[in-house]
Order: C-alpha cells, then sequence, then structure tokens
C-alpha cells in the first residue's frame, strides 16, 4: 500500500513537470511570435514614416519654389560680391523686352538676329538675354564704386519711392503689386526684389553723373 502511494505521487510529480515543461515551451513560442509580428510591425512603420516624410518634404519643396524663395534668394551672377537674383535678371529682361515691343512668348525672340564668320547664329532672345546680363553687371559694379566713394541715394531716394509707388498703384496695393510682379516676371519676384534693383540703378546713376562732373572740371 505504501509502494502505491508513493508510486503515485512520483507519477503526479512528473506529470506536474511535463505539463509545466509544455507550459514554457508554450511561452516562448508565443514570445518568439509575437518578437517576429514586432518586427514586422517596426519595419512597415519605418516604411510608412518614409513614406511621409517624402511626401512632406516635397510640399515643402512646391511651396518654396511656388513662394519664389529660389529666384528670390539665389544669384544668377555676382558683381563685387553683390548678388543678382533671378527674380531681378527675370525683371530687368521683362522691362527690356518692353522696351522693344516684344511679348515674353513672342515667337520672334526665337528668330535669327545675326550670323558671325563661323556660321554661329545670335537670335533675338540670345542677343536679349546678354544684354540683361551686361546691361545689370555695369548697374552693379557703378553702384558698387558709389558705396565705396561713400555715396548715397539722398535725393534719388524719393525717384525709388516714386518708381515702387506706381507700381504699387497700378495693382491696386501692395499685396496685388506682388500677385502682378509674380504673375508677370515669375516667383520670387516681389516689391523688394525691384526696390533693391531700383537703389542700384539710381546709385549708379549718381555715380555716373558725379564721374561726369569732376570729368568736366577736370576740363
Amino acid at each position: 500500500m505504501k509502494q502505491t502511494k508513493q508510486s503515485g505521487q512520483t507519477w503526479n510529480a512528473e506529470a506536474r513537470r511535463v505539463e509545466r515543461k509544455d507550459r514554457l515551451a508554450e511561452l516562448r513560442a508565443q514570445d518568439g511570435r509575437r518578437r517576429t509580428s514586432t518586427g514586422h510591425r517596426t519595419a512597415r512603420s519605418w516604411l510608412v514614416i518614409a513614406a511621409v516624410v517624402l511626401v512632406l518634404l516635397g510640399a515643402l519643396a512646391y511651396a518654396l519654389y511656388s513662394a519664389g524663395m529660389p529666384q528670390r534668394l539665389l544669384p544668377i551672377m555676382k558683381v563685387d560680391g553683390q548678388k543678382i537674383t533671378v527674380a531681378q535678371f527675370n525683371y530687368w529682361y521683362g522691362n527690356l523686352l518692353g522696351q522693344y515691343g516684344i511679348e515674353p512668348s513672342s515667337s520672334d525672340l526665337a528668330q535669327t538676329m545675326s550670323t558671325d564668320a563661323d556660321g554661329k547664329t545670335t537670335t533675338y532672345y540670345d542677343y536679349l538675354i546678354a544684354t540683361t546680363a551686361t546691361q545689370l553687371q555695369r548697374i552693379y559694379a557703378e553702384a558698387s564704386l558709389a558705396r565705396e566713394a561713400g555715396l548715397t541715394l539722398g535725393e534719388y531716394q524719393a525717384s525709388v519711392d516714386s518708381q515702387i509707388e506706381s507700381i504699387i498703384t497700378s495693382a491696386g496695393s501692395a499685396g496685388y503689386a506682388d500677385m502682378m510682379l509674380k504673375q508677370a516676371y515669375g516667383p520670387g519676384c516681389t516689391l523688394g526684389a525691384v526696390r533693391e534693383l531700383y537703389e542700384n540703378l539710381y546709385l549708379s546713376n549718381k555715380y555716373s553723373e558725379t564721374k561726369t562732373g569732376e570729368a568736366d572740371v577736370s576740363a
């Protein structure tokens, strides 16, 4: 009877051991499945985050371009350390077209203006772009010399203000003026960019007049 009781206890202990072993194995299996699932979720989460970041960056880049930030800030050329932005170049080019009575979309711009001895052709567009660059280089170079000579706009400040006021009056308000400039000359062309251009123009004019007066006195 005593042996039978001991055998029963041994069997129960063994059964509990096997049962505990099975439960531990099941827990390990569940933990492995959870880890795998978490790993998959993490990978998917990173992909979703990366996609969202790309969309946001694209939206930001488009917003900056639409607002004209590159055109307003990035220089198309520099003269004595002064930057001439794409917006300012476009504005001056547009005004030059207006002097010749040519629309920016005119097919006349693609026509050949001249042909050199080597057979290289120059279109009206080529000529006007080169003229725009040459004029702006002269304006900014003389404005730089004027500053070095200690010259300021002085009485010409009123002329700059008048140019800006004329643009605002034509548009109806400063806000509409910025919109009008953007439509006519591209993103980034604002009243601020145009004002800076006119300030250099009139400072250049003042420098030229000063040098002409000095030459007359010397003569």
